[in-house]
């Protein structure tokens, strides 16, 4: 009875025959192919080694008789002396007595074409299969172990990584804490400095601001151990939109020139479209490893942007408010110069309010919270270069931007025409009336033809007045004396 060795599926294995005799190579290659393995057959040792080089079999079965061919000996192929390549070895009767030179090369059996091939080629065949599946499920385990060890490694490091970002987290919210609350951006640069010069892990800094013309890069002028006072640098062009990529360029070359090349550039913007600070610092980077530079460097940004807005929002209503003597005198330069300007001269009348008022006389009139906002509307709804001055208190003169004079002068009227200046009475319900809305017209720049124009020449300012009674007091001792 025949035994059955379709057990095993063997039709992944490639097998090699290495065989001298080819009937002999015949009988091995059908017995494989009772197992479903069909092999590649090699006749010469040459033959083998150039296609072994290129693709290993699985299992290799070599004729004794062709261990050796000219120089070449099969015992000294590359895979066979590192045990990538499993073979066997086969003999017949004849060449029983080569088998001795085999012992010690670690093969994986004999097959004598004296037994049954079938059961010998299963038995060694069952033999690799095991070894084969032993180290598939060994590189499986290791595959297994080196992921649970990169995924306990990562939650390792993550958690690092979480408590050292916390822990500079918490010091760089210390940090931009410690800039206080600066009012100006020369404030805002000293506390910055005093800043850098008391945090233990920066050894070494420097800062570059525009200068007031925005034309020169300089270094603020401090004393402290670790602070580098750079050298000015004059720009090609005035930087209007903060310091341009050419002068960052610039700056930084050569503030890393003084730092050896071992520091770090923390750029500082502000309401502008490129930075108005360039900080450039060496920083302990050990102790300051997993730092969120980028986040500190946005929070030193939002901290300028704020400062700057609130200060151009000062500047902005502080340079639209002229006086009555920087007003006739702008009148002026227009009417005797000639002088190009951008502005027509619009006269808002507010007799009609004030007589209101005197006509209520006991009922209060909230002065203070009407300018304000009476100003605010004209202010919000204007375009443009606009400039106010206040004539007393009956007359505002506005400077509308001759680009936007159409609209604006529209506007303007509109705006004193709808404003509810009843609202500003202590009793609302009597002065519900249309005749307190002020006259709005359009006049000629100059000074003399706006004071024909007015019905009043006080003037609002009490310094102002003053002055006339002391100039008046003086001549009357004069022509006393």
């Amino acid at each position: 009875m025949q035994a059955d060795y379709t057990s095993t599926n063997f039709n992944k294995f490639e097998v090699a025959l290495l065989i001298e005799d080819i009937q002999e190579a015949k009988e091995v290659s059908d017995a494989l192919r009772n197992m479903g393995i069909y092999a590649h057959y090699y006749n010469n040792l040459d033959e083998f080694w150039v296609a072994a080089n290129a693709e290993t079999p699985d299992f290799l079965l070599v004729d004794v008789k062709r261990m050796s061919q000219g120089n070449l000996l099969f015992k000294n192929h590359p895979k066979v002396k590192s045990g990538a390549l499993k073979f066997g070895f086969f003999y017949t009767k004849s060449s029983k007595i080569l088998v001795n030179s085999t012992f010690g090369m670690g093969h994986y059996g004999l097959v004598t074409s004296e037994l049954d091939l079938t059961g010998q080629l299963n038995s060694v065949l069952e033999k690799i299969d095991r070894e084969i599946k032993s180290d598939l499920e060994k590189k499986k385990l290791q595959e297994r172990v080196q992921r649970l060890q990169t995924r306990a490694n990562k939650v390792m490091e993550d958690a690092g990584k979480s408590f050292k970002f916390q822990s500079h987290f918490s010091k760089m919210m210390e940090v931009s804490s410690r800039l206080g609350e600066p009012k100006t951006q020369e404030e805002f640069v000293n506390n910055l400095m005093s800043l850098m010069s008391e945090w233990d892990a920066c050894k070494r800094y420097g800062i570059y601001t525009l200068n007031s013309s925005d034309q020169k890069l300089v270094s603020p002028k401090f004393i402290k151990p670790n602070y580098e006072k750079l050298p000015e640098l004059w720009l090609t062009r005035p930087g209007n939109k903060g310091i341009e990529e050419y002068a960052i360029d610039m700056a930084c070359e050569v503030a890393f020139d003084l730092f050896d090349h071992d520091a770090r550039a923390i750029f500082v913007k502000g309401i502008r479209n490129n930075p108005e600070i360039i900080l450039v610092a060496k920083f302990d980077e050990k102790e300051m490893e997993g730092f969120a530079w980028e986040l500190f460097e946005e929070r030193l940004s939002l901290r300028l942007s704020k400062l700057m807005h609130v200060s151009n929002s000062v500047s902005d209503t502080t340079s639209r408010q002229l006086s009555v003597w920087e007003a006739f005198n702008y009148l002026d330069d227009m009417h005797f110069h000639q002088a190009s300007t951008g502005h027509k001269l619009v006269d808002v009348d507010l007799s009609n309010l004030l007589n209101k008022i005197k006509e209520k006389n006991s009922n209060r009139f909230f002065w203070n919270s009407f300018f304000a906002d009476f100003i605010n509307e004209i202010e919000s709804t204007l375009s443009g270069d606009f400039k106010l001055s206040m004539y007393g208190t009956e007359r505002l003169m506005v400077f509308l931007d001759k680009r936007y004079i159409e609209e604006d002068y529209q506007r303007l009227k509109a705006i004193t025409g709808d404003f509810q200046y009843w609202r500003y009475f202590q009793d609302t319900s009597s002065v519900m009336t249309t005749s307190m809305r002020p006259e709005v017209k359009m006049i000629a720049p100059s000074s003399v033809n706006y004071l024909r124009n007015t019905k009043t020449q006080t003037l609002s300012q009490p310094e102002d007045i003053s002055l006339n009674r002391a100039v008046r007091g003086r001549r009357e001792r004069t022509l006393d004396a």
